[in-house]
Formats: structure tokens, C-alpha cells, sequence
């Protein structure tokens, strides 16, 4: 036996892989191997005629033909029926999609935080657990917040809040609270950590420094804001009033005129509800408390 024999015979034998013949290439095998039968019988030579234009092998073909006769008799529409076994092999599941989604709703909360803990409560692979999740979508992820419990005394506030907003006129509608102001603190701060910039191939951008980049300094903006409204026009004495009583319709970024014409058309001014913000600039040192 020769050298290049025994490194030959040292090669690991490669595995033949079958590949699946499509579903709409198996109805041409048939309806080709249909056209060539007569009197009970194929014609000779058509099946190896037929693999060779498909570039299947001759026992695909012989079975792809003998699976669509056998099921031509259990056809109720009289056609046939060549479809591959090959998703029906292997192994049987443990459990049907149905029956996971059924049984990890019986599993506690806390044992199913992780893939591996709910692979093992429901006697499965991890692996198969995470394709459930990624492929088929059958499980999603879910966030669980820890919300505050509100006492007693919580909930007769928050009550008793609700029934000063009641109208006092018709105790069946709420306040439109038009003369209410909603006044809060904005804080800023002076700059970021981290900035993002374009700059010019070359180009050198100048570094920013600061004493700690723990303690950047804040800026406080009070402000204050009410209800957008719509001032709608009012004819007295012939005149058309185009404001409300105490409103001032001469700033440009509180009031928007909307009318046409202030003689024959409506006049109406929206209100955006922006009443001003205003910066604290007062410097104080930051006390314990």
C-alpha cells in the first residue's frame, strides 16, 4: 500500500448530507412523472429522465411518484399529495406550546427571574426555553417595579384632593381650574459629563476642564404655568372685544391671534398656558440638613 493510500485512509469519511427537496420541485417531479404514465405503467426510462432534469436522484424520484399514488385513494378532491415527512421526524416534544404557556403561570414569581430557573421548572433545556422566547415569541420578558403601598391616610388625601377640585355650582363637574397657577423648580446643570461634537479632518477640539466632575454646579428655574385656553370674541355695544377681562393680549408669546376679520369674521386669541420662568441666581452655600 502506497503513502498517499494509508493518508487517504487516515481522512475522516465525510457525511452525506440529505438535502429536502421543496415542496413546489416535488409537484413538477409528479405532474412530469404523471404526463409519462400509460396504461397503469410508466414509461420506461422517465424516471431516470426525470431525476436528471431535476438533478435529484432516481429514488427521490421513484418516491416522491409512489407517496403521490398512495394517497391519491385517501384524497377526497382527487389530488395528490406530495409532501415531505421530514417535519414530523425526530423526536416528540415533551410539551406543547399551550401546555408551557399553562404551566408557568402555576410557577411562583420568584423562580422564574432567569432562563435557567424557568427551564427548570418546566423540565426543559435552557437552550430550548430561549428559542421559545426568541424565535416563536411565546414567553416575553417582563419588568417588575416596586411600587409604594398607600395607607389609609394616603388615599383620604389623595380623596379629599379630588373633592376640592369638585365645582361648587354642579357637584357633578370638576373645577376647570382656569385660575390655578402650577408653579415647580427645574434644575440644570451647568454642562455635561460627556458632549458630542463634528469637527474638520485636522481639526483640534479644545478640552474642557472642571474641578470635579462630581460636583458640577446647577442652575434652579422656576416655573410657572396654567391651563391653555381659548378667548373667544364678545359683541357688547356693537364692539367686538377680542380679550378676556384681565388678560393681556399684547405679548407675542403668551397669545396667538387665530380671527380673519374683526368686523364680519369671529376673533378669537389661544392662551398656550406659558406664564414665565424665571432663574434663581442667588449663590448660597449648600447647608446640612
Amino acid at each position: 500500500m502506497s503513502d498517499s493510500e494509508n493518508s487517504n485512509s487516515d481522512l475522516p469519511l465525510k457525511k452525506k448530507i440529505r438535502k429536502d427537496v421543496p415542496l413546489f420541485r416535488r409537484l413538477a417531479i409528479y405532474n412530469m412523472l404523471d404526463t409519462m404514465f400509460e396504461n397503469g405503467k410508466l414509461k420506461r426510462g422517465a424516471v431516470v429522465l426525470v431525476s436528471r432534469q431535476f438533478s435529484v436522484s432516481e429514488r427521490t424520484c421513484s418516491r416522491i411518484w409512489q407517496r403521490g399514488r398512495d394517497s391519491l385513494s385517501a384524497s377526497p378532491d382527487g389530488k395528490a399529495n406530495v409532501e415531505s415527512h421530514r417535519s414530523r421526524s425526530g423526536r416528540k416534544a415533551t410539551y406543547s406550546p399551550a401546555a408551557l404557556q399553562e404551566k408557568i403561570k402555576t410557577i411562583p414569581v420568584a423562580q422564574r427571574q432567569t432562563i435557567r430557573d424557568v427551564a427548570t421548572a418546566l423540565g426543559i433545556s435552557p437552550s430550548h426555553f430561549h428559542r421559545m422566547v426568541k424565535q416563536h415569541k411565546l414567553f416575553r420578558p417582563a419588568s417588575l417595579a416596586l411600587n409604594p403601598t398607600l395607607s389609609e391616610t394616603h388615599r383620604s388625601n389623595r380623596i379629599e384632593f379630588v373633592r376640592q377640585r369638585i365645582s361648587a355650582e354642579t357637584a357633578d363637574e370638576y373645577d376647570p381650574q382656569f385660575q390655578t397657577i402650577h408653579i415647580d423648580k427645574k434644575w440644570f446643570y451647568q454642562t455635561a459629563i460627556k458632549q458630542r461634537c463634528y469637527v474638520a479632518p485636522g481639526e483640534t477640539v479644545q478640552p474642557r476642564y472642571t474641578r470635579h466632575k462630581k460636583h458640577i454646579p446647577k442652575v434652579m428655574f422656576l416655573a410657572a404655568v396654567a391651563r391653555p385656553r381659548v378667548i373667544r370674541q364678545q359683541q357688547a355695544s356693537g364692539r367686538v372685544s377680542t380679550r378676556a377681562e384681565g388678560e393681556n393680549t399684547n405679548s407675542p408669546y403668551n397669545f396667538a391671534y387665530t380671527g380673519q376679520d374683526e368686523r364680519d369674521n369671529p376673533v378669537d386669541w389661544y392662551f398656550n398656558g406659558k406664564i414665565g420662568v424665571y432663574p434663581l441666581v442667588e449663590y448660597k452655600e449648600a447647608t446640612i440638613t
